[in-house]
């Protein structure tokens, strides 16, 4: 993602907190956390937002650098936003959802010494996901987030892939449309 875009989405989150949800799962296997989402494009679930013109341009936008082949999730990009302190307790997405690769971009903060790491896959030993302009996580796996004091935002595109097949389309060249970065990181 460009320094550009970047700071399009870091204006969106700071003068969208009111719009900011508290999302949690209606499935029993719901478990409390400190995740809010800032939904940006219409989702059928939540049949009352109307999201800004300008947050579905982003949206189309940050979606629009994926390699035509790629099947996106039905809601195909998200922006989170975790409090200081905040956790999202390990847990394992809800397989109805579509979504068993979320590809990340971190917001704020956009600096490997301030952003904290998420836990993903099996306990001891964990994998700890650190900063990278963009990494790749299974959400059919275990993961987790214990946030440091530092607000974490984030963009995720969803796409309906197992974490391998998103590695080596990346490594063949049919993840992305041709970008600027190499710094992918797959968890």
């Amino acid at each position: 993602m460009s320094e550009g875009l970047r700071n399009e989405f870091e204006q969106v989150i700071f003068n969208s907190q009111s719009s900011l949800h508290r999302h949690q799962v209606p499935h029993k296997e719901a478990i409390p956390h400190d995740l809010d989402i800032l939904f940006m494009t219409p989702h059928d679930h939540y049949s009352n937002l109307n999201p800004p013109q300008h947050h579905r341009n982003l949206i189309e936008r940050v979606v629009d650098i994926m390699h035509p082949d790629i099947p996106l999730a039905a809601f195909p990009a998200t922006m989170f936003h975790i409090p200081p302190h905040g956790e999202v307790p390990a847990h394992v997405d809800n397989p109805d959802y579509g979504r068993r690769t979320g590809i990340v971009f971190p917001i704020t903060p956009y600096d490997p010494d301030k952003w904290a790491p998420c836990k993903t896959g099996i306990h001891e030993p964990d994998t700890y996901c650190e900063f990278h302009s963009c990494y790749a996580f299974s959400t059919d796996a275990r993961h987790e987030v214990y946030n440091n004091e530092y607000v974490r935002s984030m963009v995720q595109i969803w796409v309906d892939l197992d974490c391998s097949e998103v590695y080596d389309r990346f490594k063949t060249g049919k993840l992305f449309k041709p970008l600027n970065s190499k710094d992918f990181f797959f968890v």
